[in-house]
């Protein structure tokens, strides 16, 4: 998927004005007002996602105030905050070690 796929949507004569996160955890839905300055940072995350994984670049965990109540800390937190490099976890999921 390439960063201009993600808002193709707009080009079906139709506008999204708002969407959800969904928590799993506590099965609650969050109403996310999708405007246009949330889609040009979300294009240039994808962007650098992009950028990093070209280069074969794996940026440094930085846990947050938020990581415990992510949905994903039983994955990442234990599997890669425990050590200094994300590279075996990376390595795991695409199933590669040419990275």
């Amino acid at each position: 998927m390439l960063p201009s796929d993600v808002f193709r949507r707009d080009v079906r004569c139709f506008y999204i004005y708002q969407g959800a996160l969904y928590y799993h955890e506590t099965h609650r839905r969050e109403p996310v007002e999708l405007t246009e300055p949330l889609r040009q940072e979300v294009r240039k995350m994808l962007e650098m996602m992009h950028d990093y994984f070209k280069r074969g670049y794996i940026p440094k965990v930085r846990p947050k105030k938020g990581c415990p109540s992510c949905s994903l800390k039983e994955i990442c937190l234990p599997v890669i905050c425990k050590k200094k490099s994300a590279q075996p976890y990376y390595e795991a999921m695409l199933g590669s070690d040419d990275v």
